[in-house]
């Protein structure tokens, strides 16, 4: 009976020791990397390019304290723009109702001028999504169809 105790008790501190491997791991992973991996997951991926440093610190959700990488579609009849972000868990959600807040006043921005110009693109707006994993906000201006194979990619790379 204390060998199967014993045995049991092992296997136990094995499990969480491999859980905490796990969860190390995908903490530390860089979101410019796993942007990239996402919009490759997209059609028309290769189109889309890193917003510099000096670019992304006029977002409302830059700060010291959050790792960005967004991506944004260079051609001029696409609207498409992705983003992977990463904080302290004490500071997450604060971060996603501020990349909420963000895609509501795009939409709010850029509908009547998307109406008259692009009115193609309009969906994209209404289809923006964020989504949390762990310690990672990860948010798509994108299609609907588009948007679930990025969210899928991502909940495969960040759960």
């Amino acid at each position: 009976m204390k060998t199967r105790l014993f045995i049991f008790s092992m296997c136990l501190l094995l499990l969480i020791f491999c859980s905490c491997d796990a969860e190390a791991s995908t903490a530390s992973l860089d979101c410019g990397a796993v942007s990239k991996e996402l919009v490759s997951e997209i059609s028309g991926g290769e189109d889309y390019i890193e917003y510099d440093d000096v670019d992304v610190a006029y977002f409302p959700f830059a700060s010291p304290d959050t790792e960005i990488s967004m991506l944004y579609s260079r051609s001029a009849d696409d609207i498409g723009e992705i983003g992977v972000l990463k904080t302290d868990s004490d500071k997450i959600d604060t971060l996603k109702k501020s990349v909420e807040e963000y895609l509501s006043n795009l939409k709010n921005e850029k509908a009547a001028f998307l109406r008259n110009y692009a009115p193609g693109e309009l969906s994209k707006l209404d289809d923006a999504c964020v989504k949390r994993y762990g310690n990672y906000i990860v948010f798509a201006v994108l299609s609907y169809d588009e948007s679930e194979k990025l969210f899928n990619k991502a909940e495969e790379i960040l759960k």
